[in-house]
């Protein structure tokens, strides 16, 4: 939202990945109007992107005023197949590789990021990160790191059975921590979160 005293405005300096409308208008004392951004990842590679929308005005006092935009876009995710093969003819297809961030529960695969987006849902505005480490009955296991201090698995259980998501999806154990392991980038520290894991179910 714009709020000014100036009668022409005008936005530029924009990155291509980021686009606002309108481009230009006019308002008059005591006005306001909506500028629409639109971010869009196409083409980018994981990584934090900065940039800036410029509001250009004839207002002496404030001719050129900045807004810092930053889109932080997640590596495109690995895809898991079954089959890994298939036949067209005389002719076979092989699908190699496995999804870094999947668990495999049971003979089926899990997503560690839908897991997390499910505590996200049931515990908002606390940082949460799902690993998997293995299991001697069904291969692998999931486990919750939360900071979080009263989530319990008792209420994810509860809430995933109401959406009706598999129980395959409600993490074995849930570990409470203060903060997060964080790379230098500000991303999740995945590595970390799972030797956390590892030493606290021993």
């Amino acid at each position: 939202m714009i709020s000014s005293t100036v009668r022409a405005i005008r936005i530029a300096a924009i990155p291509q990945w980021l686009s606002a409308s309108p481009t230009s208008g006019r308002l008059y004392a005591g006005e306001s109007a909506s500028v629409n951004v639109q971010l869009d990842a196409s083409g980018l590679e994981g990584a934090l992107y900065p940039g800036e929308v410029h509001i250009l005005t004839n207002d002496p006092v404030n001719p050129d005023i900045v807004v810092d935009v930053t889109l932080d876009v997640e590596g495109a995710p690995d895809a898991v197949v079954s089959p890994t093969s298939l036949a067209f003819g005389d002719g076979y297809l092989f699908i190699k590789g496995r999804a870094k961030r999947f668990a495999k529960i049971g003979g089926e695969m899990v997503s560690l990021a839908a897991v997390e987006a499910l505590a996200a849902r049931v515990w908002p505005g606390f940082g949460h990160v799902v690993v998997n480490l293995p299991d001697k009955k069904k291969g692998e296991q999931l486990v919750l790191l939360t900071e979080n201090q009263k989530a319990s698995r008792d209420e994810l259980s509860a809430f995933a059975k109401s959406q009706g998501v598999t129980a395959l999806s409600v993490p074995a154990t849930i570990v409470h921590i203060d903060k997060l392991p964080l790379l230098g980038t500000g991303k999740t520290d995945f590595g970390a979160a799972k030797e956390i894991a590892e030493e606290k179910i021993r």
